[in-house]
Order: structure tokens, then sequence, then C-alpha cells
């Protein structure tokens, strides 16, 4: 039996027709018995084809002694996989031909020339894939986007640009001010992106896009709205991007665009469109992400949100958490370590966790309500610039370690005037209006919340006392 293998990735004007592919094959059978196997629609680089995977299998059950193609290529343009088809044969002692290259595996030099025309046919792939690659890297060059759907805040758009036309991103001013203010609250250190989804559920309503954790995550990760500067170029180069622009074209102004992000080589471009998000709100927020993905959770806030602010009224020691077997199962209580641990504390109380909680979260929901939300700009300069203050205390202290006395007295001065400036911003403390509905956040939000909020929560035999921070309006 003499099998014939065809195959035609595209109907193109140019291209062999399965029909004409079985034609010149069947000229080369002569006469006995055929069978034809035909993948339409398939392409060569890879030997994933139904009607090829058929072949494989009726090889090792059907009488076949010679398999003919119209061409080398219609079998695989990997040389590895045409390798392993070539091996099978010679196992199983069938002949391969090619039609129109004329040679025949039933010779040494047909199985020489066989390889010598597989290493070219590999070849060739490779440097169409490599001129497409070219191709697709001199048009994101030139500001031109790669193709896929617009991001959000974005539309496709087709302008001229050296004599033809490109497609590039046209803003929409109503969603980028939306994506400005994702940016803004993100950064800021008590917000989640459970937050911003409850942000936006409250901002827009039904009118609200689907997002979800991951798909803000990649909003905020993309570089499509940064305004590329040589911070930015700084950033990508560390990390290992391929930069397809000089440091200078990256002039604070314009987008970028990043390619290829799911592979092992990415590469970033300066867009068409201009950049909306400064480039030290846009590195704050990957900073802040690549916390977020990178920290584990430790044991804190492990059995109740409130684990570190409460304490005992009587002694001022911490309170711990510990279970009790009773009727209703395994409880929670709340107890005075001062008493449990150190033994210095007379009073003798319990508190079931559950109990507390649910006093304090009414609590909390009751002052969140109360709470305006001041603008989520002048936060993040605020905690721009609690951070650079902290830069500079830090670098003043570690400079007192080795600095002589005469250098420490110049240095004092200094720090304590940095110490009061950081103290005077603290006092008018602010913080982002969280999701309206306490009870919703998980454990570490709710955590994240009560330490905005709360000082400590004190526990007496029948009383709970909460201490509230001062919490000022934004100016």
């Amino acid at each position: 039996m003499i099998a014939i293998y065809t195959r035609q990735s595209l109907e193109k004007k140019d291209s062999i027709s399965m029909e004409t592919q079985a034609e010149f094959c069947r000229r080369e059978a002569g006469e006995g018995e055929i069978k034809l196997y035909a993948d339409r629609g398939f392409s060569g680089k890879n030997t994933d084809r139904p009607a090829f995977l058929a072949l494989m299998n009726d090889l090792d059950r059907l009488p076949i002694t010679k398999v003919i193609v119209y061409r080398l290529d219609r079998i695989s343009r990997s040389l590895l996989d045409f390798a392993d088809f070539i091996a099978k044969l010679e196992e199983k002692h069938i002949s391969f031909v090619s039609a129109t290259e004329k040679f025949d595996t039933a010779s040494p030099m047909g199985r020489a020339m066989l390889y010598i025309i597989a290493v070219f046919a590999q070849l060739e792939r490779e440097t169409i894939a490599q001129r497409v690659r070219d191709n697709y890297y001199a048009r994101l060059s030139s500001g031109a986007i790669g193709g896929g759907p617009a991001p959000f805040g974005f539309r496709l758009c087709r302008i001229q640009k050296d004599g033809r036309a490109i497609t590039v991103y046209a803003p929409q001013k109503e969603e980028l001010a939306l994506v400005e203010q994702l940016f803004f609250r993100y950064a800021l250190p008590q917000t989640s992106l459970a937050d911003l989804r409850h942000f936006l559920q409250e901002e827009l309503g039904a009118k609200a896009p689907p997002f979800s954790n991951a798909r803000l995550s990649s909003l905020l990760r993309s570089p499509v709205y940064v305004k590329a500067d040589s911070a930015i170029y700084a950033y990508y180069a560390k990390q290992g991007v391929q930069l397809l622009q000089p440091p200078d074209a990256f002039d604070g102004l314009h987008g970028c665009l990043l390619a290829g992000k799911q592979t092992s080589s990415p590469a970033l471009s300066i867009a068409h469109q201009e950049g909306l998000i400064p480039s030290a709100l846009f590195l704050a927020c990957q900073q802040k992400l690549e916390q977020n993905r990178t920290t584990r959770r430790s044991g804190r806030g492990q059995y109740s949100f409130l684990t570190g602010l409460i304490r005992c009224d009587h002694c001022g020691h911490s309170v711990s958490v510990r279970h009790s077997h009773c009727a209703q199962g395994n409880v929670a209580y709340f107890v005075c370590s001062g008493r449990y641990l150190h033994h210095c504390c007379p009073v003798r109380q319990t508190h079931r966790v559950s109990e507390v909680e649910a006093v304090v979260e009414d609590a909390l929901q009751k002052r969140i309500d109360t709470i305006p939300l001041p603008p989520p700009q002048a936060l993040w300069e605020r905690e721009t610039e609690k951070g650079q203050l902290e830069e500079k205390i830090n670098g003043l202290l570690s400079a007192l370690e080795s600095a002589p006395p005469a250098v420490a007295a110049a240095i004092h001065p200094r720090l304590d005037a940095l110490l009061k400036q950081k103290a005077a911003l603290e006092t008018k403390e602010t913080i982002l209006l969280p999701p309206p509905k306490f009870a919703l956040l998980s454990l570490e939000e709710k955590h994240m919340v009560a330490a905005c909020l709360l000082q400590q929560v004190t526990l007496a035999p029948q009383t709970i006392t909460l201490h509230w921070k001062d919490i000022k309006k934004a100016p």
C-alpha cells in the first residue's frame, strides 16, 4: 500500500492546491493501492494535524510500503519533526519519496539529499519568521501599534505618516480621566486592587467596566499611559526589555508600546499618542504591584483584624486570641496577655472575638461614612513628600553613625528640622475612603482600614473602648 500525504495552509492564487499535489503524487506512485491523507488549513510549523496523525497511526497497523509527498515541506518545516518522521519510516522499513524534488530514501544518496533539503526548509522558515519580526518591530518604532484591541481609554485610529497609513491609539478623554484616578488612588499605601473595584462601582454603578483584579493589575502595569522619560527608559532597561529607540526619544511627553510581554524577549517603543501618567506615579504603582506579588502574608492578623490594635484597659498589655471548645464548637476569645503570660494583671476578663469585632465593625462603618473623600492627587503628593522626608532622614542617620563630632553637631539641627517637618505632616494625616461596606473586606483589608482610623481598642470586663486617630480633611 502507498500513502500519499498532502497539506495546504492557506488558499492563495500562487499556491499549489491539494488536488494538484495529489495528482503529482499519483503519477509517482504508479500502479498499486493508494490511500490519501489530506490536511487543509494547517501550517507546517508542527505536526499537530489530524490527517498527519492518522498517517502516523496507520504506519503501525497498515501494510504501507511507501509514503509520497508533493514536496518535502508538506511534512514539516521543522528539522526535528522531520527527522522524527524519517526515523519512524526507517524503523518500519518504509521508503519516502518527494514527487517534485526527485529523491527516494531507498538509496543512500536519496537519504543524504533528504536531510540537506530539510535543513534548507527550516532555514527558509526561520528567515521568514525573522523578517516578520523585523517588520513588526519597525512598525512599533514608527509609533504604530503591533495589533490587537485598543487598551481602556483609547480607540484604534488610522493616520498617515511618512506617506503610508498606520494604526495608532486615539485617546478617549472620559475613560482616561478614570484611568488617571485609578493610578493616583492605587499609589496610596492603604489602597488595594479591591478598593479600585469598589471605587469604580461607586462612581459608575451599572456603567462600570467589568474590571477584575487581574485586569486592573494589567492596566496599572501598561506603559501605554505613562509619560515616558529617562526614568522609564532606565526602569525597562533594568527589566531586560529590548528598547527600540535611544534614550533621547523618551521625551517625557509620549506613552509607550510594549510588545511581546508574554515572551522571553519583550520590546518597548515610544508610541504616537501622548502619555497621561507622570513617570514617578507610574513607577510608584509598579513598585507596589511588585511588592504585592512577592510579599507573602505573615501570621499578623491571622485570627482577627484587630491583632496588634487591641489591649487590656487595666494593665495596657496586648490582648491575644485563644480558642476554647464549648457547646457552640471551637470559639475564639480575646484574653489579656498581662494576666495569662506575665501574671501581672489582676482583672479576669474574656471576650468573644466575634462579639468584639462586631462592635468595632459597626463603629468603623459609621466613622467611615462621616469622612469626606479627599482628592487622590493630593494624597499621593503627600505620600510622596513623606517618602522624600523619610529618605533624607535615613540618609542623615546613616551619616551620623560615622561622622566626627564637628560634623555630627552640624547634622543634628538639620535632622531635628526634618523630624519636625515629618511630624507636622503626619498630624494632617488623611486617608482614602475605603469601600462602603466594611464587612465585605478581606481580613487583611479590614486590618489596614482599622489601622488607619484607630489608635487602639481597649477591653475592660464590661466595656469596649475605641480610641480614634485625628483624621483631618485634605487641604
